[in-house]
């Protein structure tokens, strides 16, 4: 029995091995990705975002892409991002938005230099 898969935005249906695939390239995928992005950096601010990715960044569970991500998705909330950032599952889900929104190209982020 192949596990099949549904887009809620364009009702598309495919078994559950295209899904990452297909998404990764969606464009509705993509806009409501960047809608959310774009709705919690209005709603904290540039400057609150950048602490927040930081924060959670350096906890070392995930990609600065990933916590801009998993920041959108959890409103903006470091603890239930701290812990939702534990689930591997959880993890390839921001990576995933991160691709089809190609975040690379807009987040950076640098680790701390230990002091000597």
């Amino acid at each position: 029995v192949v596990e099949m898969w549904t887009c809620p935005a364009t009702g598309e249906t495919m078994p559950m091995a295209q899904r990452a695939q297909y998404l990764s390239t969606c464009i509705e995928y993509r806009d409501c990705w960047q809608a959310v992005l774009a709705a919690l950096v209005e709603k904290l601010g540039k400057a609150e975002v950048e602490s927040r990715v930081s924060k959670l960044y350096q906890t070392g569970l995930c990609s600065a892409e990933e916590a801009f991500c998993s920041l959108g998705e959890c409103g903006g909330d470091v603890d239930i991002c701290m812990e939702k950032l534990r689930s591997e599952a959880y993890r390839e889900e921001m990576q995933l938005a991160c691709q089809a929104c190609n975040l690379k190209q807009y987040v950076s982020a640098k680790r701390k230099k230990k002091k000597k």
